[in-house]
């Protein structure tokens, strides 16, 4: 198993090496002849213990036992990764409300997503100068020859779940996420795209003060995305690539009539589908609160019940940004058309079939649209099992390629979806079962 490991250290990148290693003589399966997840045999800790580096002082085996309780598996080792073991954004929430419990220390999301591993926390926790990142900009992944590729996440505002995205791009690929204003309650949310574009341009360009850029806006980022590549532009600024992600063209609309309970049952649904289960709060439980405050409270006091660690706080924050990115979204209408690249990704979940192929995108374009479509849906497609084919499409948009057949959304992709490795557990993310 460990030259079988370090072999394949050699030829793939960190995030694809697996962490556990089972031999099988036969894969498991259903009556249909598709895979069995809940036949597999779960990883022992045999499977897991070559290369395997256990906590070292109390401040790390504390660390190592709230991962353990967080995601489900065991035994978590000092080298152990917070994302490659199956964490994701709401996951974090909780394991820094954990760390506050515990340690009395306060850190921020992002700090987990650049100290993933229970070493690099542990130190982290020890430095008591440690830096807090207030800056929207976030360094999902710093390091690397390529241009930077700048990340504006959807309408709850905050960037963690690209961070599978960052690391299927590869080490070579640096990649930062521009989170929205407003996402920890420190300052109102944009009142438009227009003023969120210009507030994040003034950090973008710190960071690169001079193009050529490369931008990427997923849902409602997409649109701030835009914004920020044509105020860019004006500025005589050039823009290399523009990648949109399952988002529409706007259509400049005012939004329609929406009660409070509407917005609140669309925040639980994407809420949910990041957290992987339902929280099984309807339009009933939802229209008996009286206000914002007890239907956040709702939320919150379900999250705790799945996923703990959520305070009320939390959620309406959130909700704030989500409700604020979603009105300025059917508001907006672009002042002029791009005349950089633009790449249309679409995932095959969201496609009707009387979409136009480019959803309305080349009005401001002036410039043909390349538009792709993949497995998934609007939030699949950032986790796995689609995000690598996500990190593919994205790394070859440069390359000549023909737009997909126009019957292409009547594709069936024959993969196992997350919510079928939900139910069987965290047991198996990032194992490998070989086959004689």
């Amino acid at each position: 198993a460990g030259r079988l490991k370090a072999a394949l250290k050699e030829r793939l990148p960190d995030y694809m090496v697996p962490a556990a290693l089972v031999v099988l003589a036969a894969l498991p399966l259903t009556a249909n002849g598709k895979l069995d997840v809940n036949a597999l045999p779960e990883p022992d800790a045999g499977a897991l213990d070559d290369g395997f580096t256990p906590p070292r002082n109390p401040k790390e085996l504390a660390l190592a036992q709230i991962w353990e309780d967080i995601l489900g598996v065991s035994p978590v080792g000092a080298d152990s990764d917070f994302f490659l073991l199956g964490g994701h954004s709401l996951l974090a929430i909780r394991l820094v409300s954990q760390i506050r419990q515990r340690f009395g220390q306060e850190i921020q999301l992002t700090d987990v997503m650049l100290h993933p591993t229970v070493s690099g926390l542990a130190a982290l926790l020890e430095d008591a100068e440690a830096p807090v990142y207030a800056s929207p900009l976030v360094p999902i992944q710093p390091h690397g020859a390529k241009r930077p590729l700048f990340l504006l996440p959807g309408a709850g505002g905050h960037v963690l779940y690209f961070a599978r995205l960052a690391r299927h791009l590869g080490r070579d690929q640096p990649v930062f996420g521009l989170e929205s204003p407003g996402r920890y309650g420190e300052s109102p949310p944009p009142a438009s795209v227009q003023e969120h574009a210009t507030r994040l341009l003034g950090v973008l360009r710190a960071r690169q003060p001079h193009g050529p850029y490369r931008l990427l806006g997923h849902s409602a980022g997409s649109l701030v995305a835009f914004e920020m590549a044509w105020q860019l532009e004006a500025l005589g600024e050039k823009v290399d690539e523009f990648f949109i992600l399952d988002s529409p063209a706007p259509s400049g609309e005012p939004p329609p009539a929406t009660d409070g309970d509407a917005i609140t049952l669309a925040i639980i649904s994407v809420i949910e589908e990041i957290v992987g289960v339902p929280l099984g709060i309807g339009r009933e439980e939802i229209t008996a609160t009286t206000n914002d405050d007890d239907r956040y409270s709702l939320i919150a006091d379900r999250l705790k019940l799945r996923v703990n660690g959520f305070d009320l706080g939390n959620v309406k924050h959130y909700a704030a940004v989500y409700a604020a990115m979603s009105d300025n979204h059917c508001r907006y209408r672009p002042a002029g058309q791009l005349a950089c690249p633009i790449t249309l990704i679409q995932a095959e979940g969201s496609v009707r079939p009387d979409d136009p192929p480019d959803w309305g995108w080349q009005a401001f374009a002036t410039t043909p649209i390349r538009w792709r479509r993949m497995a998934g849906t609007h939030m699949s497609m950032m986790s796995e099992p689609h995000v690598g084919e996500l990190a593919g499409l994205i790394d070859k948009s440069g390359r000549p390629a023909t737009n997909p057949p126009d019957d292409c959304h009547n594709r069936e992709f024959q993969t196992t979806s997350p919510g079928d490795l939900h139910k069987a557990g965290s047991r198996f993310h990032n194992s490998a079962y070989l086959l004689p």
